[in-house]
């Protein structure tokens, strides 16, 4: 799933080992012509399924010769977000296991995903793994040997929703495994996940009604786990994550706008409803402190100067 990811998207397709069955999807990225991605790949107005057949497999550069067959390349003419975009290469491959995987995301070696894969072939009651996120080695070691990494979390409560929304996160933190552990989690980022496909396919894929970004993910554990079937973290699939690209490239208050919004749209799929009014009253009162803190923030920096 590419959208604007320069480079990025280069970097993770060469991390790939060979076997892997390849599908780009990009949602009308301004950067296309400079990622490296040649050929004419189909383009689509609609969202509409592949049937896997049609759809002619292009060549990227050099890099088709690091695959069994070229990857496919499913062009959007509007960004159709991440929910739609991740439903549409997931139709646009045949494979037992679907491995979603961002731009920056990439493979620390050729075996990354293979202890995620071995675990969903030998315990049937788990439907989805994620590996464990270390930051590419241009960032501090500190950084690198850090704690259980936070893009692992429980799903969300009401509690940790408001503890978000207005900054009391240091209040809602638990007690986080041990980074040795192979460990049951409650939810898995969308950026490196891997699901069997007759789930995601009995539960409908992504729900692209949480666009373009955000939650989407979220709601596809939560779905799992109501299933009660088990999704884990695996600590010994080791992959490279920048983070934060896609964020970085839009305004704080358009951030706030699209992941509040669509905190609230999950929490209205699949909580009560006096906990989605608490929501709505809360977004609107967080951001008016993001704003006051802003101003006082760029105030004293004005003063300090």
């Amino acid at each position: 799933m590419n959208w604007n990811s320069g480079d990025r998207l280069r970097r993770c397709l060469q991390s790939l080992p060979a076997g892997f069955e390849v599908v780009v999807v990009d949602n009308a990225s301004d950067d296309w012509d400079r990622v490296g991605v040649s050929g004419h790949p189909i383009t689509r107005n609609e969202a509409v399924p592949l049937d896997g057949h049609e759809s002619p497999f292009m060549k990227i550069d050099n890099l088709s010769s690091c695959f069994s067959r070229a990857p496919q390349v499913i062009r959007n003419k509007r960004n159709e977000g991440f929910a739609v975009g991740a439903n549409q290469g997931a139709s646009g491959c045949c494979r037992e296991y679907l491995l979603f995987l961002n731009p920056d995301v990439w493979f620390e070696s050729a075996a990354s995903a293979d202890p995620m894969l071995l675990l969903l072939k030998e315990q049937l009651n788990v439907a989805a793994a994620t590996g464990r996120f270390i930051p590419p080695k241009s960032i501090s070691s500190e950084w690198r040997i850090g704690p259980f990494p936070d893009l692992i979390r429980p799903l969300p409560t009401l509690w940790s929703a408001l503890a978000d929304i207005l900054f009391l996160d240091e209040l809602s933190r638990k007690q986080k495994p041990r980074l040795s552990d192979m460990t049951p989690i409650e939810q898995a980022p969308g950026a490196c996940l891997l699901i069997r496909r007759s789930v995601f396919e009995e539960l409908g894929g992504f729900d692209s009604r949480f666009y373009p970004a955000w939650f989407e993910d979220v709601d596809l554990c939560k779905r799992i786990r109501e299933r009660g079937l088990q999704i884990c973290w695996q600590p010994r699939s080791l992959f490279y994550h920048e983070g934060g690209y896609s964020a970085g490239q839009m305004s704080g208050a358009e951030f706030n706008r699209i992941f509040y919004g669509n905190m609230v749209r999950y929490f209205a799929k699949h909580h009560s409803a006096t906990a989605t009014a608490i929501l709505r009253v809360a977004v609107p009162l967080g951001n008016v402190a993001r704003r006051l803190l802003r101003s006082f923030g760029h105030r004293a920096g004005g003063a300090e100067g």
